[in-house]
């Protein structure tokens, strides 16, 4: 069991996660930030970006050689649906 020392029983406790966007948060810890629209486009939340969706469905609408860049991004685990 884990004895934490320093703190009151009844004192809360907050954690650092760093910048991730929703999507790690949910997956790796299991909850997300509510964040608004405006808050957003004010660049109030400097994360991570993720673009997998956006790359995979640009390499799926170029054929043969979409094909081609892909087989080595997943073969490697990256991009793969």
């Amino acid at each position: 069991m884990f004895r934490a020392t320093g703190y009151a029983r009844d004192q809360e406790v907050t954690l650092r996660y760093g910048w991730h966007p929703n999507r790690t948060l949910f997956v790796e810890y299991g909850f997300v930030n509510a964040i608004k629209s405006e808050e957003l486009m004010a660049g109030m939340y400097p994360g991570e970006v993720n673009v997998q969706d956006i790359v995979t469905d640009l390499l799926d609408q170029q054929g043969d050689a979409g094909t081609f860049v892909r087989r080595p991004l997943t073969q490697k685990g990256i991009g793969g649906n």
